[in-house]
């Protein structure tokens, strides 16, 4: 939605989303104060409310108009129901700290390694397991896994073959 507010003699504060369109008062005194000292906001988010009296997140952005001379004269405003994102962003944090307990609680071993071989990310099993007092002491302290953690020289390279081969390897 589209809206263009002209300012006839009036501030910009003055003109936008009355402070009743804010949940938070504090978000309507930092919108209109980073609108009136940049000219235009961007994607700020806000909530306002449905007759049935609920919010609705919204994202808003506006843009000071001005005349030949440098003069406001409107603002043009878009908002934006962002319901979607919001439970989009929700169901992404659940699901994080799904994998976060499932990883944190394994029975096995777990652990990410970048191209280089050193410890992007160990569970604390893992840890446990090579004798190191915590995951973020391994990570910390594991310099290459190819020579610290595999028993077996070589056996690194032929993981990462088969990885690369088949994009699964089981049982190695």
């Amino acid at each position: 939605q589209v809206i263009l507010h002209y300012l006839e003699g009036r501030a910009e504060a003055e003109v936008f989303l009355p402070a009743a369109f804010y949940a938070d008062p504090g978000k309507y005194a930092e919108f209109t104060r980073a609108l009136t000292e940049h000219g235009s906001v961007t994607d700020f988010e806000i909530s306002v409310p449905n007759r049935d009296g609920s919010r609705i997140p919204c994202s808003v952005s506006a843009t000071i108009r001005r005349d030949t001379d440098g003069r406001s004269e409107a603002i043009v405003s878009t908002l934006r129901d962002i319901t979607g994102r919001k439970r989009m962003q929700q169901a992404v944090r659940k699901a994080e700290l799904m994998y976060r307990a499932i990883f944190d609680h394994a029975v096995e071993g777990i652990f990410l390694v970048d191209a280089e071989g050193r410890v992007v990310s160990a569970n604390p099993m893992l840890a446990r397991m090579l004798g190191y007092e915590s995951a973020e002491a391994m990570s910390r302290e594991v310099g290459s896994v190819a020579r610290e953690v595999y028993v077996e020289r070589g056996a690194r390279g032929r993981f990462r073959r088969l990885l690369d081969a088949q994009s699964v390897v089981e049982d190695f």
